[in-house]
């Protein structure tokens, strides 16, 4: 018997062993399935850092992987429940191999193996940004369109919370207040039958970063 075949005997008759252990003790022998399966997509900011959640059972327990194996280990952290951490970065730390990538989480047991969705995970290096509201020109009885002008490299990460009247009166996405102020949930405000009443007042809107929440 030459070196490789030993080991394949052994390899087997261990896990032989084993599963024998499990039936002896009463255990039945379980394939791995998924407590929680990340989620398709997963974003975050390279200031916070970001977490991919991972965990299963099954009999005996699976043990956690991820695939590919981050080539940076420094900027990644896998944690004892499984879940996979990634560490807050600078701009100049960014590296497309690990912050825009898709992974997939491996449950593993003596039974099987189980792999989940595709997870595609994107960290953004955060930038500053200004937003804008420009002069709006409408008839009287039309309808004004106000909207909040966000620049281009970060439009896809940031909301509107809020439109401001100089009045104080605030006016929150998805509410129509009397007919007369809509705002979409685009962030757009529509202002309603425009009359004399509405010229000369003033409009700021507020907005979020939903990776950061500032």
């Amino acid at each position: 018997m030459d070196l490789h075949s030993l080991f394949k005997a052994v390899l087997i008759l261990f896990i032989i062993r084993a599963e024998t252990n499990y039936f002896a003790n009463g255990l039945d022998l379980q394939g791995p399935i998924f407590l929680h399966e990340p989620s398709h997509r997963v974003e975050f900011s390279n200031n916070s850092g970001g977490l991919i959640e991972c965990s299963g059972h099954g009999s005996p327990p699976p043990e956690v992987e991820w695939t590919p194996i981050p080539p940076q280990q420094d900027m990644v952290f896998q944690l004892s429940n499984g879940s996979m951490m990634f560490y807050p970065f600078t701009a100049e730390k960014y590296r497309h191999e690990v912050h825009a990538t898709v992974y997939r989480c491996k449950l593993r047991n003596l039974v099987g193996t189980v792999l989940s969705r595709e997870v595609h995970v994107r960290g953004v290096v955060n930038q500053k940004y200004t937003v804008q509201v420009h002069d709006e020109y409408v008839m009287t009885g039309n309808t004004a369109v106000l909207k909040c002008q966000v620049p281009s490299y970060m439009s896809e990460f940031v909301m509107v919370t809020a439109w401001v009247q100089d009045t104080g009166m605030h006016l929150y996405p998805n509410t129509d207040i009397g007919g007369k102020y809509t705002v979409l949930s685009n962030g757009e405000l529509y202002i309603n039958n425009a009359g004399p009443n509405d010229a000369y007042k003033s409009y700021t809107c507020r907005t979020v970063n939903r990776l950061t929440g500032t």
